[in-house]
């Protein structure tokens, strides 16, 4: 279910991959970035023996508000938090096993401009290099998103053995195969909403082209990036969802959509 990286034709890890597109100037700052970041020595993300327990992933969307005591009652073996949720479950009284960070463009969530010891922060090598900066000191390790445009023969320049993280097109979705990387099979995603009625996001409000977005019966606002959120978390669910189970809390696009048509995860 593994492979090393191997060089630049390598495939990504884990079972599911989904091609993300970046346009021609992404691609040179992806791979700038991935140059200059895989040379900071930092420790390496490495693979795990399975192992039982629960498997938490903390995003930014509205429901979060609604569903922390269910991520408090949850009581999951690790939580992962994504971009501005760190602080916010931090007030709440929750402490995160991690945050996952994988922005190309010089972006900083509070949860970098602030960091908390204790937490591990898990850093893509193609994250814009003065995150590695304002990090400086924390529990930072790094691990490499697959994308197919070239980042094979720069990390394996410096890391032969390297292994490669597939997914969909952000850090939430990523976050999943790093989970199952760590050997987890059972997923509880907050936060995980793709759609919104007043503010886009729970803490950073990104303006964007918005659109009506029409499932099963029912009619969302979101944006087109959280459009294909959903579809490429609907592509995990079936291509690994014999082997991973996945809970969704919230009442979102992200959230209806999984449970029409997975309602069978949400017998027990």
């Amino acid at each position: 279910m593994t492979t090393n990286l191997g060089g630049a034709s390598a495939s990504p890890l884990f079972p599911v991959k989904i091609v993300n597109k970046f346009n021609p100037t992404q691609i040179d700052d992806c791979l700038e970035n991935i140059r200059v970041n895989v040379r900071r020595g930092f420790p390496q993300w490495h693979t795990e023996d399975p192992k039982p327990g629960k498997f938490a992933i903390v995003g930014g969307g509205p429901s979060i508000s609604e569903t922390v005591e269910d991520l408090r009652e949850l009581n999951a073996d690790r939580i992962i938090c994504l971009n501005d949720t760190l602080g916010f479950l931090i007030d709440h009284g929750i402490a995160p096993w991690g945050m996952v960070f994988n922005e190309v463009a010089k972006w900083h969530p509070d949860a970098v401009l602030s960091p908390v010891k204790g937490v591990k922060y898990l850093v893509a090598s193609m994250a814009h290099p003065s995150t590695y900066d304002m990090l400086a000191g924390f529990d930072v390790v790094q691990w490499h998103a697959y994308h197919g445009i070239g980042e094979g023969a720069i990390i394996g320049a410096v890391y032969p053995d390297a292994q490669l993280v597939g997914g969909g097109h952000n850090a939430a979705l990523r976050s999943i195969n790093l989970g199952i990387g760590m050997g987890y099979s059972d997923y509880h995603l907050f936060g995980m909403d793709s759609s919104f009625e007043g503010e886009t996001h729970a803490f950073t409000n990104r303006p964007e082209p918005e659109c009506e977005v029409v499932c099963n019966g029912r009619t969302f606002r979101s944006q087109p990036r959280l459009v294909k959120q959903v579809m490429d978390f609907q592509t995990i669910a079936r291509t690994v969802g014999r082997l991973y189970s996945f809970r969704t809390y919230g009442d979102g696009l992200f959230q209806h959509a999984h449970r029409t048509e997975f309602p069978g995860m949400y017998d027990a």
